[in-house]
């Protein structure tokens, strides 16, 4: 796969944007695109400000027996969406 990205249908575009923006802390790409494109940080770290700001965690943080640790938070319009970093070998 070269460069993946990922369509999220949501009612209002500007209300999500505030949403995962202001209550997720994602910072947007300085490119001229219609939609969103978005960086991550370390996953607790991540987690904790997520949980901070007001987003619902649907699925706790974890270590998973895949090897991956994992948490879910769901977003106003719905949408699951897992977070998650291999486990360290």
């Amino acid at each position: 796969m070269i460069q993946p990205r990922s369509v999220l249908a949501v009612r209002d575009l500007e209300a999500s944007t505030r949403y995962y923006t202001e209550v997720i802390g994602f910072i947007l790409d300085p490119i001229k695109a219609p939609g969103w494109s978005f960086l991550t940080r370390k996953l607790d770290a991540l987690h904790g400000e997520f949980v901070a700001r007001g987003a619902e965690a649907v699925v706790p943080i974890g270590n998973r027996s895949h090897g991956h640790r994992e948490f879910v938070i769901q977003t106003p319009d719905g949408h699951r969406v897992l977070f998650g970093a291999p486990l360290a070998p």
